[in-house]
């Protein structure tokens, strides 16, 4: 159990480690983040799609965070995710 506990918080703690250098490089680039916070509830196989769509997305955006849960036969789930765009002349352009 000692073994598997180490082997846990490693896994955290180089989890955080990648997250802060990840963030680290975000902010060092010349873009802006709209944070969406998205409920919802759906059934399991439109929730799976919809997940799915997420990572086909070409544009740029990272899911910071998800919360699923179920009410009775439905899914349900809270999720913020932060799409990054650049400004011109004062306007978004994604």
């Amino acid at each position: 159990m000692g073994a598997a506990n180490h082997r846990e918080r490693v896994s955290v703690t180089k989890r955080k480690e990648k997250e802060a250098a990840m963030k680290k490089t975000i902010e060092s680039l010349p873009v802006s983040a709209a944070v969406l916070k998205i409920d919802f509830t759906s059934r399991y196989r439109e929730m799976a799609s919809f997940l799915e769509g997420l990572t086909k997305n070409a544009r740029a955006m990272s899911l910071d965070d998800i919360k699923l849960g179920r009410e009775g036969d439905r899914m349900v789930a809270q999720i913020t995710i932060n799409a990054y765009y650049r400004e011109q002349n004062g306007k978004a352009n994604w």
